[in-house]
This record gives C-alpha cells, structure tokens and sequence, in this order.
C-alpha cells in the first residue's frame, strides 16, 4: 500500500500542537522540523513521533519546511501547520487519495483544500479568509516548495481542487487575538519589504492602506462577518501600509519630497474607489430605479 508523510513546522507551538499531531496520527510517517521552540513544543512532539528535526529561527516557514520536505520518504506528503488540523471527514478522503480510491485521474499529483480559519475565535466566512485553498497534499517529489515568504508551491503535473465545503476544509485556528496578528505583521512586513525587487514600482502606503480595506470590506463582504471582519479587514490594511512603507524606509526614500498635489491626487483616487464601492454595496440591496441609480452611480463613481 502507498504510504504518506506529514511535514508539520514549528516554533513555539505548545498551544496548538498537541491538536494537530492528534488530528494526523494516522500517517505513516510524521516530521516535525523546529525552529529553536522555547516552550514545550519538543515535549509534545516527541509523544507522536521520533523524527524531530532542528532548523534555524528563519523568522518564517518556508525555510525550514524544504528542509523538512526533504526528510519525507513516504509516496505521498501532507503539509500541515502547527496550528491547522485535520478533521475526520477530510483525513478519510487523504485516505482514499493515498489508496488511489478516491476516483480522481492518475494524472493528478496534488490537491488544494479550502482552509476554514479560526480568526479571534470564530470561523470568518468572508473577509478573504474562505474558502482560502492551499495546496497541501502531493506525490512525493512532484513539488517545489520556494523559500521565500508565502511563496507558492511549483507543481509537476495536475493539481485537483477540492469543491469549497466545511467537510474537506483544513481546520485553522489562525489568530486567537489582536496583539498575535499586529506581532506578526511587524515580523512578516519586515521580512516582505527586505525581499522587495529594487526593480519593483513602489506603491504608497496610503493608498495600499485603503486599497486594501475597500477589497476586505466590499469585494470580499468583510462587514459580514461582523465586528471582526471588519477588524481584521483594518488590520489587513494596516499590514500592507506598513510594508509598503518599510520598502520606501529600506530604500532610503523617506527624505523624498512629496507634493500636495500627489496627496490630492492620491485622496481623489481614494474617494473614487470609495464610491464605486458604495454604490456597489446598494446595487445588491435595491431593486428597481433605485438599483438604476446606483448602478449609474458605479459606472460613473458619483
């Protein structure tokens, strides 16, 4: 029978951890690759398996997962997170790809799985956080995982993506609070902004700020999920100002002088974009003239 691998990476994952190696004891092979964990996370590895490696803090997960792809010798590999899991009805279709029965073509080398992120406690629905696919499970040695931060994965061969249902959904307990994601903004921005091309046009931070909360709140419906959307659709902002921001830091820009009239301009693009998605938002809760007048109104973002 074929056999399959988990690649689960850590750093001080003592939280969360005991969760997902419960939740994929029934691999045959689990690699857990640590990144100079400080708390009981190596304790509580070591209860599911033996194979537990040492990598440098990169300050990000990529690194050390190649490295831990790399200890895979299983037919098949599941990547999963120190702070995912896997439920039951998703472990039984891993199980029914591994033993080839779960009718997909031959052909077929990976697998994307919606994820259902846990953000301050609750499942987001929207905000851009569902249906969240990831590619998490492959034939062993048919992808190349880059290093660089949220790369994604280079895959030889097809790629089947799941249909967008709770049932096959990785379980991701994402942020348990706001100062989690402001740390993480500040550790990750730093690391996106060293890694910016010097070729790559730079974007003002103002309005990647609004760019951003407009696309969280309106084109993904964060207001639907209520007060926390509508945070995390704030701090999602927050995160692309502030690396926008350290690449003009990084480049030695800040001294450059900057005209009124490209803050005018920048607050007039604002303010239309802003229009379009007002006028967007009425467009699906009118009828008739009135959903007329605000189609007009997005057309020529009054």
């Amino acid at each position: 029978m074929p056999t399959l691998g988990v690649v689960i990476n850590t750093k001080n994952a003592a939280q969360t951890l005991a969760r997902t190696l419960e939740s994929v004891n029934f691999a045959d092979q689990i690699v857990v690759m640590d990144m100079e964990s400080q708390d009981d996370t190596l304790k509580i590895a070591k209860r599911y398996t033996t194979q537990i490696f040492q990598a440098p803090d990169f300050g990000y997960v990529e690194p050390a997962r190649v490295l831990a792809l790399s200890k895979i010798t299983a037919d098949w590999t599941l990547v999963v997170d120190a702070d995912e899991e896997i439920p039951q009805t998703l472990r039984r279709y891993i199980e029914a790809v591994v033993a080839g029965t779960a009718g997909q073509s031959d052909t077929v080398v990976a697998y994307k799985f919606p994820r259902q992120n846990i953000m301050l406690g609750k499942w987001l629905e929207h905000t851009g956080w569902w249906p969240d696919y990831v590619l998490r499970l492959f034939k062993t040695g048919k992808v190349d995982w880059p290093s660089q931060i949220h790369a994604q994965p280079q895959v030889d061969g097809q790629v089947y993506t799941l249909p967008p249902n709770q049932e096959w959904a990785i379980v991701h307990h994402a942020y348990q609070s706001i100062s989690q994601f402001v740390d993480r903004v500040n550790r990750y921005t730093t690391i996106q902004a060293q890694e910016q091309s010097p070729d790559s046009p730079l974007i003002s931070p103002l309005s990647s700020l609004f760019h951003e909360l407009f696309r969280r709140l309106f084109l993904f419906e964060g207001f639907s999920d209520g007060k926390r959307g509508v945070i995390l659709s704030i701090l999602q902002s927050l995160s692309e100002a502030v690396k926008q921001s350290k690449i003009i830091e990084n480049t030695n820009l800040l001294d450059e002088p900057i005209s009124s009239e490209e803050i005018s301009k920048q607050i007039k693009e604002i303010v239309s974009e802003l229009q379009y998605w007002q006028a967007d938002f009425q467009i699906h809760r009118t009828s008739g003239l009135a959903q007329l007048w605000w189609r007009l109104r997005r057309k020529y973002r009054l």
